[in-house]
């Protein structure tokens, strides 16, 4: 009898450590990342290629193009 009321003891005292340990709290959340920005897209007059507005290059008459080659191409 002695033994089982300490092997009582023994369990309840387990039981208790184990339900208030603390639960480790969760990593935080990591920012999502960010979406890339859209970009308004230009076809080249020489061979229609669409580039984005920011990396076209611009002709003396306006048109845009997808590289200073095609440009030096088209205005001869």
């Amino acid at each position: 009898m002695k033994y089982m009321l300490v092997l009582a003891i023994v369990f309840i005292g387990l039981w208790l450590w184990r339900g208030n340990r603390r639960v480790p709290a969760p990593p935080a959340a990591k920012a999502a990342p960010q979406q890339p920005q859209l970009q308004d897209m230009v076809g080249c007059a020489v061979c229609e290629l669409h580039v984005p507005r920011a990396d076209a290059s611009v002709g003396r008459t306006g048109d845009l193009y997808c590289s200073p080659d095609h440009r030096r191409r088209a205005e001869g």
